[in-house]
């Protein structure tokens, strides 16, 4: 997710920053505390190598990787402020498109989609880099986002502006559905968009 040195942009080849995490091995895959809402006997994991999200098994042999709470975080009571056309995340502070156009673009068409749009009166929006659109996912829920906010959400994945620098004609996309893949993927390939200031 989006706190510590877990990176996963994979802006190395390993995700993990080896600063904050020394001695990782090439491949490191860790469990989460989080079970997969459509299937309560799999749990979520991430590879601190790639950066790949993914759930399997909870009989699946992987690592664990603890944590502890140093300091508790209050919580907004409302997260998410819906507009007409946009959402305001409080977490955040980036304000989103609401509601999907229909059609798919390849990585390029969506950087390009992003950059033309006008919305709600405001015409610098992007495309969203996979941390941020990671962050909208809603494990809690099956299609992984949440239908009250984002209405009318396809169900399938969604492209972030994140290159892998390693294998630089993939890009990082997202997957709302089964609480939130997270997959390099050929930036040729076509899927959804959600723009994002």
């Amino acid at each position: 997710d989006g706190g510590g040195g877990v990176d996963v942009k994979a802006v190395r080849h390993s995700a993990a920053d080896a600063t904050k995490f020394p001695g990782n091995p090439v491949s490191y895959y860790c469990w989460t505390a989080t079970s997969a809402a459509p299937n309560p006997s799999h749990a979520w994991w991430s590879d601190f190598g790639t950066g790949y999200i993914t759930y399997s098994s909870k009989w699946t042999a992987l690592r664990p990787r603890c944590v502890r709470t140093t300091a508790l975080v209050k919580v907004p009571a409302s997260r998410f402020v819906v507009q007409t056309e946009t959402v305001q995340d409080s977490w955040t502070n980036l304000e989103w498109q609401r509601a999907v156009v229909a059609g798919t673009k390849t990585w390029q068409g969506a950087i390009n989609y992003c950059a033309g749009l006008t919305l709600a009166g405001k015409s610098d929006w992007r495309l969203p880099n996979v941390r941020e659109l990671h962050g909208i996912v809603d494990k809690s829920e099956s299609l992984g986002i949440n239908p009250d906010v984002f209405a009318a959400s396809p169900s399938n994945f969604f492209w972030s502006a994140t290159s892998h620098a390693g294998v630089i004609s993939h890009g990082w996309r997202v997957g709302f559905f089964a609480g939130g893949y997270v997959q390099l993927w050929e930036k040729s390939s076509v899927y959804y968009v959600r723009c994002v200031r």
